[in-house]
């Protein structure tokens, strides 16, 4: 996937194959979790392919949801997933609360949300657990 990735963007292909390609990546590399793999290439679908082949709105949704996800589980960014949230105008209530729970440090409320997420966002939420249950035994 790696090779094919490389390929459009060296050939700066930015339709409607790029866009089923660089989604089929991100999925898979989310399930195996692998951020040297969907990281790059979630930017890039975000970034430059969908201002100019833009994602169905549903696939939007489901894109910078894991984008936020990122950035505040795995990067502990919190200011920018919050802004991420804000310019995109994402409303998720699972989101929110994972949100919510890792910014309160609500290790009981991350738990019961891992529950009522989707499998890519579950690997996401992954990345924090440690931290959380390092900070919840403490």
């Amino acid at each position: 996937m790696r090779k094919l990735r490389e390929g459009l963007l060296a050939s700066s292909r930015t339709d409607t194959f790029a866009q089923r390609a660089y989604v089929f990546t991100i999925r898979s590399a989310l399930l195996c979790s692998s951020y040297e793999s969907y990281s790059p290439a979630l930017s890039h679908l975000l970034h430059r392919i969908h201002p100019l082949t833009p994602l169905p709105a549903p696939e939007l949704h489901e894109f910078v949801g894991y984008c936020i996800l990122d950035l505040a589980c795995r990067l502990g960014d919190f200011g920018t997933a919050y802004q991420v949230r804000r310019g995109y105008r994402y409303r998720d209530e699972q989101v929110e609360s994972v949100l919510k729970a890792l910014v309160h440090d609500d290790w009981v409320a991350y738990w019961r949300l891992r529950g009522n997420v989707d499998g890519y966002q579950r690997r996401l939420m992954e990345w924090a657990e440690d931290g959380m249950r390092k900070h919840a035994l403490k």
